[in-house]
């Protein structure tokens, strides 16, 4: 009788261990969970919905906290209107101003990655179901941005282009995935396109290009003409300095007046200039 008590005992003190420990029973059907302990912190992994996890530091009295969220999709309606880079350069460059201006509409659905969760926690970011629903909130409008941008930035693709009205799946998972890689707590569940319009790819490229090439063309005759009034300056400054270094020469020694027109045998002009610069008539002589 002893013996089966004794078991009896054993057996339940193993049963309150085993469901003390079992922090997954913790967890609402479909409830995702976060376990805390003060010895180790914050897991790296989440606890997913419906599998069995065992904590022996759920033994230790208040040392285990388990935080639980629900990860519902959210949905977004996105709608993104602008210009291609530098439309209005090339508008009004090209004859007849074409318009370059594009509008695009879509609508995504998204909720936060599981994987996200312990980082979440951990920053305090999310310490419980109302955090979580607020980071949310800031992670779906960085989301919004992330996609109007990838749109934006893959619109003068032709290959995008044209495969983005059809609704292709190569265009929304190329979406997907630059918006994954801006927002990476995002899981994105799905990307639709509810509207586009788009300007002549064919024709803002071909401009595009013209205008470059003009404005390469401008700027290599704009530098020529730089460098050749550079050069023009250069000289004038130079002959400038050597006539100021000539007056001043002159001006200290008078005598060499005469001397240069002997040697230069310059002409009765020149030598009545000298004699003024030099201070001295030539009729002195």
């Amino acid at each position: 009788m002893k013996r089966i008590a004794a078991f009896i005992l054993a057996a339940a003190c193993a049963a309150v261990v085993f469901m003390v420990g079992w922090v997954s029973f913790r967890l609402d059907p479909g409830a995702w969970g976060v376990v805390t302990t003060k010895t180790g912190g914050v897991e790296d992994l989440a606890l997913a919905p419906g599998r069995f996890a065992w904590r022996w530091e759920a033994l230790l009295p208040t040392n285990l906290s388990l935080s639980e969220f629900e990860l519902s999709p959210r949905e977004l309606r996105v709608a993104s209107v602008g210009e291609l880079p530098s439309a209005a350069a090339y508008s009004a460059f090209a004859p007849g101003k074409p318009d370059f201006s594009y509008r695009l509409e879509a609508t995504l659905r998204a909720s936060i990655r599981s994987s996200a969760l312990p980082g979440l926690v951990a920053s305090g970011a999310a310490p419980d179901q109302a955090g979580l629903d607020a980071s949310l909130g800031l992670l779906l409008e960085r989301t919004k941005q992330a996609l109007a941008a990838a749109l934006v930035e893959r619109a003068s693709d032709p290959e995008f282009a044209e495969a983005l009205p059809s609704g292709a799946r190569s265009a929304l998972e190329a979406l997907e995935a630059e918006v994954e890689t801006a927002v990476p707590e995002i899981d994105v569940l799905s990307v639709s396109i509810d509207a586009v319009r788009l300007p002549d790819l064919d024709l803002y490229r071909f401009v595009r290009d013209a205008y470059r090439a003009w404005l390469d063309a401008t700027l290599a005759a704009t530098e020529s003409l730089l460098a050749e009034e550079a050069s023009s300056r250069a000289r004038d400054e130079l002959r400038l300095e050597t006539l100021e270094r000539y007056g001043e020469l002159l001006e200290r020694y008078p005598l060499l007046v005469d001397f240069l027109a002997i040697e230069a045998a310059a002409d009765p002009a020149l030598l009545g200039a000298l004699g003024a610069r030099g201070g001295r008539s030539p009729a002195g002589e």
